[in-house]
């Protein structure tokens, strides 16, 4: 499936003229994440992804975004609708990395038969959602432990670098590598990299769950000023993932 420039997407969308006005951390996600979509897409319209894991906290927008509009995509094509879950990747000492990798892999293996229970079925495919791969140290415990839960999944990145492909190859499979998708090639972070204001999360390295942004903040004004910025966010969130469902199905049906 063809990567998508500014030029090409504008092409393809005959909904280019009504895209929303939005912050411009989200609509630097627009294009990276419409690559992404267009390469997941057999996995999209065959209604593969049962779980949709977002790497917290700097990932959870795009796995909020990516999430909606599979969402979406998945309610007009009459498939369940996928889970999406957040949880914090990790780096640091080994002792703290070792042990975080063990409380990943048993959150994992939780959902897993949470969900097996309830739908009454075997877990599809799960779909990790990154903002960005450098060396990979951060989303490798998230990786692990789905493989080591025999789950079969796909990773995608809005951004990586020239380096990025490297964590694959500390898997087990050379395989694996074929499952990382990325919307873009820059050295440069993503702009909602680090941007705690926006997501509403933060977390700690040693944590498997982020905590509330806002517990770092003192005065109730400045709380309620960073709730106002954190809804605003989540509309807006909501509102770029709904046009990424048109502008999908649109691309879609011209590249067939």
């Amino acid at each position: 499936m063809e990567r998508i420039t500014n030029e090409r997407a504008a092409e393809i969308s005959e909904f280019e003229s009504r895209e929303s006005k939005l912050m411009p951390e989200l609509e630097a996600l627009r294009i990276p994440i419409q690559n992404i979509l267009l390469q997941i897409s057999p996995n999209i319209e065959r209604g593969e992804y049962s779980l949709i894991i977002g790497d917290d906290a700097s990932g959870r927008i795009p796995a909020l975004i990516m999430g909606n509009a599979i969402k979406g995509l998945y309610k007009e094509r009459v498939f369940e609708k996928p889970e999406v879950l957040f949880v914090a990747g990790g780096r640091g000492d080994e002792r703290l990395v070792l042990k975080k990798r063990k409380n990943v892999f048993d959150h994992i293996c939780a959902t897993k038969k949470r969900l097996e229970h309830s739908r009454q079925t075997a877990l599809n495919k799960a779909l990790i959602v990154t903002e960005d791969i450098s060396t990979g140290s951060t989303i490798s415990p998230l990786v692990e432990a789905v493989e080591n839960n025999n789950i079969q999944f796909d990773v995608v990145s809005v951004r990586i670098t020239a380096e990025s492909g490297g964590f694959l190859n500390r898997l087990k499979s050379d395989s694996l590598r074929s499952r990382l998708k990325y919307g873009e090639v820059d050295p440069r972070p993503p702009m909602v990299y680090a941007k705690s204001h926006l997501s509403g999360v933060r977390k700690k390295h040693t944590d498997i769950f982020s905590y509330p942004y806002k517990k770092d903040l003192d005065s109730e004004k400045e709380k309620k000023e960073a709730q106002q910025t954190i809804n605003e966010t989540r509309r807006q969130i909501k509102i770029l993932s709904r046009e990424l469902v048109d502008w999908y199905n649109n691309a879609l049906a011209q590249i067939k």
